[in-house]
């Protein structure tokens, strides 16, 4: 009989208009707003040619290439919502009081999906969006502003592919898979060296045709006819394409997926083929000069052969850049053995790495990681 009281109680003060305490607990949402504008095509076309595709990046963390962000959440805009040049779109659920980065493209081949490292990019004829930032304000009470009105813009056509690349030897010219081997202290025995050679992708998942690698070089800032040496390591700088070779977590079957926390080996990719300096296929200081593409630090020689270092220093600061021999870092207690991703970054933003899902759809030379391993005894 009471709780019935209790009951009717609660009942006549909501409709008395008397207020009812309410408790949050751990799985009330936290106070967000939302973020609104249009999406307008500003390359002179008059409809989309398939759905947007827009991301949310904060801004402290951005997506290649000015970083490697990940998007924190990302909004369809179907082709049918255009009226016209342009279509509405809403960021629902944004939290206060931050920066964010909108950006995206229009998927014209209509190969998009979120769900694949392979196929969440833009690639070779979409349509990108200019990354445009946008100020979240702060917690007022219990009000949030919204932000409305804001203006994206499609107006970049992607010339390029996205670099799909697999291992290869560089003596053998195979595929195969590279790594380090370590000693009991944990000191790698030699450097591991290495090619990456672009290669066409055609499966059920997703078609790559003709990809390449944008290498840039630094600027010839003394003149003498040669990309400058920045690092005073004795060969010419490449700043582009850049290259990330982190730890995949052990547990994950298809290692797809980062270790938390992740180790980073320090990665040179090499304007020649220590192994035959004169061999052309990777000579491309060579292949820049019979081009006439300029040592300018911005201009892109498209390559489709980039060998790498890797020399067993893991990077345990990018700003400013800190290495530390691998052994050290092990000695402190963090796990360095076992499977790493390989990521390269063109200028363009557009990456590719191994492995990647397309392992599963019969590309076998696709599920090939970098292997961190002691030899058996």
């Amino acid at each position: 009989m009471a709780r019935i009281h209790t009951c009717l109680l609660l009942m006549l003060s909501l409709l008395l208009g008397c207020d009812v305490p309410v408790a949050g607990n751990e799985k009330t949402p936290a106070p967000s707003t939302w973020i609104g504008g249009t999406l307008r095509l500003d390359d002179g076309s008059a409809e989309p040619g398939g759905p947007a595709f827009l991301f949310r990046f904060a801004c402290d963390d951005p997506p290649p290439p000015a970083g490697s962000g990940l998007p924190q959440d990302f909004v369809v805009v179907p082709e049918e919502s255009f009226d016209g040049a342009s279509a509405p779109f809403v960021f629902p659920l944004v939290p206060a009081d931050a920066c964010y980065l909108l950006g995206g493209f229009v998927d014209r081949d209509r190969d998009f999906h979120y769900a694949y490292s392979a196929t969440s990019q833009a690639t070779a004829g979409d349509l990108a969006v200019a990354a445009t930032q946008v100020e979240v304000g702060q917690l007022a009470g219990d009000w949030i502003e919204p932000v409305t009105g804001m203006i994206l813009r499609a107006n970049t056509l992607v010339e390029i592919e996205r670099p799909a690349f697999r291992t290869i030897g560089l003596s053998s010219g195979v595929a195969e898979v590279p790594g380090l081997s370590l000693d009991p202290a944990g000191s790698p025995i030699g450097d591991a060296l290495f090619g990456l050679e672009s290669r066409d992708v055609e499966s059920d998942l997703v078609d790559v045709t003709a990809p390449f690698f944008t290498v840039v070089f630094a600027p010839d800032g003394d003149g003498d006819g040669l990309p400058d040496d920045l690092n005073g390591d004795g060969i010419p700088e490449i700043l582009w394409p850049r290259i990330a070779i982190r730890r995949l977590e052990p547990t994950d079957p298809q290692a797809l997926t980062l270790s938390d926390p992740t180790v980073q080996l320090a990665a040179l990719p090499l304007p020649f083929n220590p192994l035959d300096p004169a061999d052309p296929a990777w000579d491309l200081i060579a292949q820049a000069l019979a081009l006439g593409i300029p040592f300018d630090g911005q201009s892109v020689l498209p390559a489709t052969s980039l060998a790498l270092l890797v020399p067993g220093l893991v990077v345990t600061s990018l700003e400013p850049l800190e290495l530390t021999p691998i052994a050290d870092v092990a000695a402190s207690g963090a796990e360095v053995l076992g499977r790493y991703q390989i990521l390269v970054m063109n200028s363009t933003g557009q990456t590719w790495s191994l492995p990647n899902e397309l392992s599963q759809y019969g590309e076998d030379d696709q599920g090939s990681p970098f292997l961190v391993e002691m030899p058996a005894d």
